[in-house]
């Protein structure tokens, strides 16, 4: 924890000199800023622009085994062990968007939803924010729904088995970890 007596001096700010957009289709743009730091050096700096807001679902049944998902992730090149979850659509609340990607992509609902908190996952490159909610008390409700792009698999696990895949260097998704790790500070508290 960081404690308040701590102080610590401003980092400088690069200014924006100048904006460009690079590409651009409906799902994201590539910026091309022209940056100045304090030293009055010009750089080039690169941001991915995405759709904001995101979430992602980490759902246990009544028998305590996690929904997982094994997911194809083409710019790696890799199954990957991840979670429900995707972007979070306009006029949504956080735990509505988790309900409905939840049973779009595994074809469970929950008795209940808790949000856990939420993280940028790669802010050096874009401003992405994504919402983290745990959901309990999962059940099978119908098949999922899923995206062309979305090549997956749903699979029960029990958590210890999650926990050792993970340590055992499994591939992972971040948000895995991400959300493993907000649950367990909530169980803390």
């Amino acid at each position: 924890m960081v404690s308040e007596k701590t102080t610590h001096p401003p980092l400088p700010t690069p200014h924006s000199v100048e904006k460009s957009t690079l590409l651009f289709d409906e799902f994201f743009a590539i910026r091309r800023d022209e940056l100045l730091n304090d030293r009055g050096e010009r750089f080039p700096y690169y941001t991915l622009i995405m759709r904001e807001d995101a979430v992602v679902i980490l759902g246990k049944t009544s028998s305590n085994l996690y929904i997982i998902n094994r997911e194809y992730r083409h710019p790696v090149a890799k199954t990957l062990l991840s979670l429900p979850g995707g972007y979070i659509n306009p006029g949504e609340t956080i735990l509505q968007s988790a309900e409905r990607e939840l049973l779009e992509e595994s074809g469970f609902s929950a008795q209940s939803f808790l949000f856990l908190g939420n993280a940028f996952p790669y802010p050096g490159i874009s401003n992405q924010k994504i919402s983290y909610v745990y959901a309990t008390e999962c059940y099978p409700k119908r098949a999922p729904l899923r995206e062309p792009a979305e090549s997956m698999t749903t699979e029960l696990w029990q958590p210890n088995a999650v926990h050792q895949a993970i340590q055992a260097g499994a591939w992972v998704d971040a948000n895995l970890c991400t959300a493993l790790y907000y649950l367990s500070i909530k169980s803390d508290e």
